[in-house]
């Protein structure tokens, strides 16, 4: 009896060791290199909300019970049943079990940038943003009532021009909709210290709002630096003596998908909410989206006394005080061009 309880214990002890040496094989097993890892090149992504049972599952062999238990209580004493943070991992091609989950505790997930230029209209951040496919995009697109509703704004209150252009930094799996709210709240505090900066002596602007829309309008016009508060002062004054402004970009967005790229008299004389050579004042909403410094030009004008500018054909623009001075700057950028 005695030795039978020997034998027990012999094939218990052997049982625990046979049990360790193949827990330990396991643990120390290439995923890859078993094909047991399903990932796009050396990649590994961890959706929102995923368990560790659930990366178990991922990574052992699917017909195998014992595999993953072992794995799934690895993984729990390795992470101590802590949330692993979602997103896209990179795995090495020799990693192992231990080496996998010491990645993800990490957190050090994969980063992506998604960049908006200034001067982009909403709609080319959208389109742009729809392009990327690690994105979770709505099922019913990035509707404006539901984006409004997202970022708490009035229904029916245009989304132009509400959006920073920056460059945005993202995670695999994030919604379309945080980088829009990261980008609506950033220009939402550029604003607001332009507007705490802003001239309060030769100014024509009475809101916030107002200032997005100057802002929207200059950066437009020009690309040149130096050139934004100058072509600010030319609108103050056009505005401060009630002439309109005339500036071509806003008849261009009025215009919507009607421009094909030649304007024309007959788009000048059309009249449209952002026709701004058939209305006076500003349009009633902005046409783009402005950067910094178009927002700072827009609160802090150059003083000046012109009241028009044109292009001068080496990017920059060509400034005058009178009407005659303004045609005759017409006429010498029009002959240089031909």
């Amino acid at each position: 009896m005695r030795k039978f309880g020997y034998f027990i214990c012999l094939l218990i002890i052997c049982g625990c060791a046979a049990s360790a040496y193949y827990a330990h094989h396991l643990l120390d097993r290439p995923l890859f290199a078993d094909g047991l890892l399903s990932a796009d090149g050396s990649r590994y992504v961890v959706q929102s909300g995923t368990s560790v049972k659930q990366i178990a599952t991922q990574i052992s062999e699917s017909n195998n019970r014992w595999d993953r238990f072992i794995i799934e209580f690895y993984g729990r004493w390795a992470t101590r049943n802590e949330t692993i943070k979602a997103g896209e991992f990179n795995i090495t091609k020799d990693a192992d079990t231990k080496a996998f989950f010491a990645t993800l505790i990490a957190g050090k997930v994969i980063e992506y940038s998604f960049t908006v230029p200034e001067g982009w209209t909403y709609r080319e951040m959208l389109n742009k943003l729809m392009s990327l496919s690690r994105i979770q995009h709505p099922a019913d697109g990035y509707q404006a009532d539901a984006i409004s509703q997202a970022l708490d704004l009035e229904r029916g209150k245009t989304l132009e021009g509400l959006f920073f252009p920056d460059t945005y930094s993202y995670v695999n799996g994030i919604h379309g909709t945080e980088i829009l709210r990261q980008a609506y709240t950033n220009m939402q505090t550029q604003i607001e210290e332009a507007w705490i900066a802003r001239s309060t002596t030769s100014s024509e602007i009475s809101t916030p709002y107002e200032a997005l829309i100057l802002a929207s309008i200059i950066e437009k016009e020009t690309g040149v630096e130096g050139e934004r508060r100058k072509i600010s002062g030319v609108f103050h004054n056009r505005l401060r003596i009630g002439m309109m402004l005339q500036t071509d970009p806003t008849v261009i967005y009025g215009m919507g998908d009607n421009f094909d790229g030649n304007l024309r008299r007959v788009d000048l004389e059309t009249d449209t909410p952002y026709n701004t050579y058939t209305r006076f004042g500003l349009p009633p909403g902005p046409i783009a989206l402005p950067g910094e410094l178009s927002l700072n030009a827009a609160v802090n004008p150059e003083s000046t006394t012109a009241l028009y500018f044109v292009a001068n054909g080496q990017g920059g623009h060509t400034f005058s005080n009178t009407l005659a001075e303004h045609n005759q700057a017409v006429a010498d950028y029009l002959r240089s061009s031909q």
